[in-house]
């Protein structure tokens, strides 16, 4: 899921809809270094907000996954 933001600048800067396997495959294509230095710390704030944030603040204990299965966690 915090792959989400890098998939679609490639995308987007691109013009292909190519799977992209990392963040390498952009100097490949031409994306200047800024540009990627950009989604990947776009990368990283996704990730924390979808797995930190979200579960700690807005749903306390699930992402936005398991609230949407109605999915709780038996533990004792």
């Amino acid at each position: 899921m915090s792959g989400l933001p890098g998939v679609v600048v490639y995308a987007i800067f691109s013009g292909s809809s190519k799977p992209m396997t990392s963040l390498y495959v952009f100097e490949d294509a031409g994306i200047g270094r800024n540009i990627t230095l950009m989604t990947s710390l776009l990368c990283l704030a996704f990730g924390f907000l979808y797995y930190v944030v979200i579960p700690w603040r807005v749903y306390p204990g699930q992402t936005i996954g398991k609230k949407n299965y109605a999915y709780q966690d038996c533990t004792p």
